[in-house]
């Protein structure tokens, strides 16, 4: 056998040996991703899991604080609504002006407190509302707008209905309010209220991925409702109407 001959199989043999090395360091590479990757998708759904039985648990019996929110400027808020067995509560002066002050600063963990999520409201969600009905009392979304961005909200509303404004007083006293602060909570609770009520309760999340809602903490659920297209949102959400 010829020196060339004998070298070319030697050369072969080393080639074919470096192939299976190659392949078998491959295989084990690319088994070693898999395996990561199936490990990743396996904690991510453990977490998203947790997360979405956490929200169904908790939004309805956790108070949530709702923030209506104009050119960076707290408008007005009301924590606890929505809930079953509790009866919300208007943000008044004060727990609005330490509201601003923190929502400046970006501290929303401040703002939060023991709360279970903050939704941080923009005027937009309320363009199918056209008014708003409570206690056989009408006012159209333009007075509450009006009403909102008041620095004498109550005055105003008097004013409005065609009753003195020596009632003021009492006005606050029979709804169990504490200042005109409180007054537009409730008005922007009667608004939020009217705008889930007509659109169904998911109407809160399609607003979210709208960008007409802000969510803090934005946990993995918010992630993938962002994602998602929203035909299935509600496989992920699964409220009813009573929440």
């Amino acid at each position: 056998m010829e020196i060339s001959t004998i070298i070319g199989i030697i050369i072969f043999i080393v080639l074919v040996v470096l192939i299976l090395k190659f392949i078998k360091n491959t295989v084990k590479a690319v088994m070693s991703i898999i395996s990561l990757i199936f490990i990743f998708l396996l904690l991510g759904g453990a977490v998203l899991y947790m997360d979405v039985s956490g929200f169904r648990e908790n939004f309805g019996t956790t108070p949530n604080i709702y923030l209506l929110e104009k050119e960076g400027k707290i408008i007005t808020g009301v924590s606890g609504l929505f809930l079953k067995d509790k009866d919300p509560h208007y943000l008044d002066k004060d727990e609005l002006s330490s509201y601003q002050q923190n929502y400046e600063q970006g501290n929303l963990k401040e703002i939060k407190g023991e709360a279970y999520k903050i939704f941080i409201i923009k005027s937009g969600v309320f363009d199918s509302v056209k008014e708003v009905i409570a206690n056989d009392e009408r006012l159209s979304k333009e007075e509450i707008f009006s009403l909102l961005e008041s620095s004498t909200t109550v005055n105003d509303y008097l004013e409005m209905k065609g009753i003195s404004i020596d009632q003021r007083g009492s006005l606050l006293d029979s709804l169990e309010l504490k200042d005109s602060a409180q007054f537009k909570g409730l008005l922007f609770s009667l608004l939020f209220g009217t705008a889930v009520k007509d659109n169904g309760p998911l109407f809160i999340f399609s607003q979210y991925k709208s960008g007409n809602i802000e969510i803090y903490p934005e946990t993995m659920l918010f992630k993938i409702l962002n994602i998602v297209p929203s035909s299935l949102s509600s496989r992920f959400i699964k409220l009813d109407s009573g929440e």
